[in-house]
């Protein structure tokens, strides 16, 4: 299982964190009625896929909320959006958006839609540009949790975790025993598929802002270079990097300049 998730994901469970096989994957078990670890190690030998591409789903979504660790959001708000309004204004709005945001991992959809609100939020005190001048890509490795994501239904439970009423009240509506994100954040939001572990620089569009955060963790120093270099390609000069808090781009990357807002640290794109 181990060398499955390496293989296909590039993702390495160092031996301190073995426990996520057994704390993620117990469910796989219960769904697929496999009675043992070793039955499904043995099961994944013969697989024609659908097995591995659960595996990979099983252990690569993260537990998410809306506004996770806040403060990354404070800043774009605060900071880091006020930053690149001179550089957008200077484009003078050529192609297809005046900003555009990538969530890389976005897992079922908290963190695009919780930069969409602080988009939204700042606007209305702002006239640099109107949302449709705003688009922001969402990807991720799993298609179960991308159909979630672009759903946009979440329980009350699921809104509690990081979001206020206010902003409950503002950007979602009831449906029966859920909440619905509102259109005007879905419209500006595209998710798509995506593998870190591929190569993707070629298929992607250039970003102003991109948002990586508690991805690349588990990532070989190989692979985290390789991502790393491709996003560096993707950003436009002074474009901006957020990574997870326990994330860091030391000898790995030397093409972004470090800075720090408060709690949150910021990697700028800086010229070659």
């Amino acid at each position: 299982m181990k060398n499955i998730l390496y293989d296909r994901c590039g993702i390495e469970i160092p031996a301190e964190k073995k426990y996520l096989f057994k704390t993620r994957l117990s469910d796989l078990l219960a769904q697929e009625n496999i009675p043992t670890f070793r039955e499904l190690h043995s099961r994944l030998q013969v697989d024609d896929g659908r097995l591995t591409e659960l595996l990979i789903e099983f252990m690569t979504t993260n537990e998410t909320s809306f506004f996770r660790d806040d403060h990354p959001f404070k800043t774009l708000f605060s900071t880091i959006i006020p930053n690149l309004v001179e550089k957008i204004k200077k484009r003078s709005f050529y192609g297809p958006a005046g900003l555009r945001i990538w969530s890389a991992g976005c897992s079922s959809g908290q963190e695009p839609y919780s930069v969409a609100m602080t988009l939204m939020e700042w606007l209305e005190k702002k006239t640099i540009c109107s949302i449709d001048r705003i688009s922001i890509l969402a990807t991720d490795i799993s298609e179960k949790i991308l159909e979630k994501a672009e759903k946009g239904m979440y329980t009350e439970n699921e809104l509690k975790k990081g979001l206020s009423d206010n902003m409950k009240e503002k950007y979602f509506r009831k449906n029966d025993m859920c909440w619905l994100v509102d259109d005007k954040l879905k419209n500006i939001i595209k998710f798509q598929k995506l593998n870190l572990a591929e190569t993707f620089s070629g298929k992607l569009d250039n970003f102003d802002i991109i948002f990586c955060r508690n991805v690349i963790i588990y990532f070989s120093a190989k692979l985290k270079r390789k991502i790393i270099d491709q996003i560096s390609d993707l950003l436009n000069p002074g474009g901006v990097l957020i990574l997870g808090a326990s994330e860091n781009l030391y000898n790995i990357s030397s093409d972004f300049e470090t800075r720090h807002a408060g709690r949150t640290t910021i990697y700028y794109r800086v010229k070659k």
